[in-house]
């Protein structure tokens, strides 16, 4: 396999990934892929793994063969690439197979893409959050006790929304642009599955909300951005409070029907932003 300069990295967390497969290397996993194949084959007259590779040869298609055995070559190059350069993909590969460019050359190039997260920068914000939780323990003269009680959870909501405002000001995020791209398709993606079970097409959809392909975009990614932005904000400021979640806290997060199913990772990281925008009330 050749690697020349295999690795391309943009400075907003993209990456791609070139790797070359030569012919002998392919007709090698080949090989071993046909093997693989016939220790699971059944044919008359012969036992169960016992098949001759020329016969199991005749059971599969050649491009099957063919493809089942890059890809066999491209998770063991991704996983050792990814390994050797030290990066964190957060979303899966988008694979783009191409015969080589040079005619003499029968070597398989392949493209492979991904991303690493985005990198959020997040300014000093204790003063500015300590200043505004002291605005909020302001006591209004001639307020009642009863009229504060009712419109605590109101107030606290609204305190809360200027917290994350205030921090999401004092942030600056770089998104990748591969990741913008990949959730924007799924996302259309599944509109698209949607506005078919309904008879309609997306321009149709579209059109019924005043709206078009474009615009939708935009409006995907900005909100896609913010929900990156507001979600590593509260990771930033956890660990810079040190919060931390317990196993008992996670347990007891949990109805007991739902003890064998649970995703205790997901329940975990709610909670931790919960503490932690608590905290945060308390500056």
């Amino acid at each position: 396999m050749k690697k020349n300069n295999p690795l391309e990295k943009n400075k907003d967390g993209s990456f791609t990934l070139t790797v070359s497969i030569t012919k002998n290397q392919l007709e090698k996993q080949k090989t071993k892929t046909l093997e693989l194949f016939a220790s699971t084959l059944e044919v008359e007259g012969f036992r169960k793994g016992q098949v001759p590779p020329k016969i199991a040869k005749t059971k599969i298609d050649e491009n099957e063969l063919a493809n089942q055995s890059i890809q066999k070559i491209l998770n063991q190059a991704y996983a050792d690439l990814i390994k050797k350069h030290s990066l964190k993909p957060v979303l899966p590969p988008r694979i783009k197979v191409s015969p080589s460019k040079d005619k003499k050359d029968e070597d398989i190039i392949v493209e492979i893409r991904s991303c690493e997260r985005p990198v959020l920068v997040l300014k000093d914000y204790r003063e500015e959050i300590k200043s505004l939780n002291a605005k909020k323990k302001i006591w209004t003269p001639g307020q009642e006790e009863k009229d504060q009680k009712e419109e605590s959870d109101r107030d606290k909501e609204e305190h809360l929304q200027k917290i994350l405002t205030v921090l999401v000001g004092l942030s600056k995020i770089t998104m990748p642009q591969f990741l913008l791209e990949e959730e924007t398709n799924r996302k259309l993606s599944g509109l698209i599955d949607q506005t078919q079970q309904l008879g309609m097409s997306l321009e149709d959809y579209f059109r019924s909300k005043n709206t078009n392909l474009e615009t939708f975009r935009a409006e995907f990614q900005k909100q896609l951005e913010n929900e990156w932005k507001v979600n590593l904000i509260l990771e930033k400021v956890a660990d810079d409070l040190k919060t931390v979640v317990t196993p008992e806290e996670i347990e007891k997060g949990i109805p007991e029907k739902a003890k064998k199913t649970a995703d205790r990772y997901l329940l975990a990281k709610i909670l931790r932003q919960r503490k932690t925008i608590e905290k945060l009330t308390q500056i």
